[in-house]
């Protein structure tokens, strides 16, 4: 890469998988060296996606699964004995922290994105029942209405800083857990051959999205607000990165009208923002909707001078963090190099474990850009040259017995590549092994006056 500033980033991205992936996949090995969904489990798909280890993954999913507990849900972090702790202060009072409810939500996906991206449906297989349990017990909590966040023996965190209240979270939460059902669960369960058994949690999650439209979009700044129940009290509309990422990554936005919370996403400095390693939710929705020059002056400005990048090597737990703290200068953010995998390159399965894979590069002004991606079915080689003119030079390298596909935004232009199909959005193309096309990039930005609160 000719960027220096991006190289020492990503760079400090392998120092940091290096120290939380050793023989458990933890979110920090200098505090509680301790096994997390949610929030510390992204390092699952980097671990995967540019190590090609899916052994510790396994692992992670069979020995954290085994933390279900009998009201239903799995213990945030688990072979954890604090939180064997903090279950019983919870209850008289000496601590807030108890079982954090997101990172169940969270574990479902997990297990989802690991037989895909591995092909081992296996190993998930014998976890279902499990899982099962813990949806249900999401059903039984929201009792026809959304899940909630407040009066519970357990806890709905889902970020330290991008939330000003507990009841401001309940828009995430209930967007976390229709993501977590449309996007994972009925898959997996249509995956499973468990078809027969979808009927509940369709209307479940067809449920949700309704309560979420009704209590939180406002239809005439098409935008979703985590306070809107309480405006007349709070006055001021509040809304956090989490929130707008999920509905745009979910199609959550009434008739798919996600423009404004995307501007919104990219350029509000009224934004609440999660900390680091929450901060891939955002990256996410803003690599769907084309903002890639955002996310690159992001990883640019307030990644790459960390001072933990900068003195250490690694990534830090919160944007800032004095030295000689508990908070941890080697702890377990991904988003730098799920930048790479998942809006650079844009890798994604299109048949379990790889065999069949699509690509769609967003490059912006990286300039140049050399990375192997290493999945299940082998190691793939991805070279990005930019001319300068804002064409980038790409050549793509996998194994014999595999297909590939481009797929970029309709306004882009390929050149060296026969296109299969295109609708209003993407146009695809056919990739054979040692592919070479020249890709025009253009960035589709949206400015809108509604974004104003």
């Amino acid at each position: 890469m000719e960027d220096p500033l991006l190289q020492r980033l990503f760079d400090a991205g392998f120092t940091t998988l290096y120290n939380a992936a050793i023989e458990t996949l933890v979110d920090g090995m200098g505090r509680e060296r301790q096994q997390y969904s949610g929030d510390g489990a992204h390092v699952m798909l980097t671990l995967r996606r540019l190590m090609g280890d899916a052994a510790l993954c396994r692992r992670f999913l069979y020995t954290y699964s085994d933390g279900l507990t009998p009201s239903g849900y799995f213990l945030d972090c688990y072979p954890a004995i604090d939180r064997l702790r903090r279950i019983s202060y919870m209850q008289i009072g000496l601590s807030v922290w108890g079982p954090l409810i997101d990172h169940s939500v969270g574990f479902v996906g997990d297990c989802h994105k690991y037989a895909i991206e591995t092909g081992d449906f296996d190993t998930v297989r014998d976890i279902y029942p499990r899982l099962k349990v813990f949806v249900d017990f999401l059903l039984r909590e929201a009792n026809d209405d959304l899940f909630p966040v407040e009066g519970c023996d357990y806890c709905v965190w889902l970020d330290h800083e991008a939330y000003e209240q507990q009841r401001h979270r309940l828009a995430s939460m209930n967007c976390y857990i229709y993501g977590m059902l449309r996007m994972h669960w009925l898959p997996l369960m249509c995956a499973l051959g468990k078809e027969a058994e979808v009927a509940p949690y369709e209307v479940f999650a067809d449920r949700l999205r309704e309560r979420l439209i009704e209590r939180f979009w406002d239809p005439e700044r098409q935008m979703f607000f985590d306070n809107l129940p309480w405006i007349e009290e709070e006055k001021t509309r509040k809304v956090s990165d989490r929130t707008l990422a999920m509905a745009i990554l979910y199609d959550l936005c009434p008739k798919g009208d996600s423009a404004v919370c995307g501007e919104y996403l990219a350029h509000s400095p009224d934004l609440k923002l999660s900390y680091p390693c929450n901060a891939v939710w955002r990256q996410w929705a803003l690599g769907k909707l084309g903002y890639v020059d955002v996310i690159l002056q992001d990883l640019r400005d307030r990644w790459a001078t960390m001072d933990s990048v900068r003195f250490n090597h690694t990534y830090q737990e919160f944007w800032t963090v004095p030295t000689d703290s508990t908070a941890e200068f080697s702890h377990v953010p991904q988003a730098p190099l799920l930048a790479v995998t998942d809006v650079l390159v844009g890798i994604e399965p299109t048949v379990p474990g790889y065999r069949d894979f699509s690509l769609c590069p967003q490059l912006g002004n990286i300039g140049a850009l050399h990375t192997v991606i290493t999945t299940a079915a082998g190691p793939g080689d991805f070279t990005a040259e930019s001319d300068g003119t804002g064409s980038y030079q790409i050549c793509i390298r996998f194994g014999a017995g595999r297909t590939g596909r481009l797929k970029t935004f309709g306004r882009n232009t390929v050149r060296g590549l026969k296109k299969i199909k295109q609708d209003d959005t993407y146009a695809w193309y056919l990739l054979k092994e040692g592919s070479n096309f020249s890709l025009q990039y253009v960035t589709a930005k949206v400015a809108d006056e509604r974004i104003s609160t």
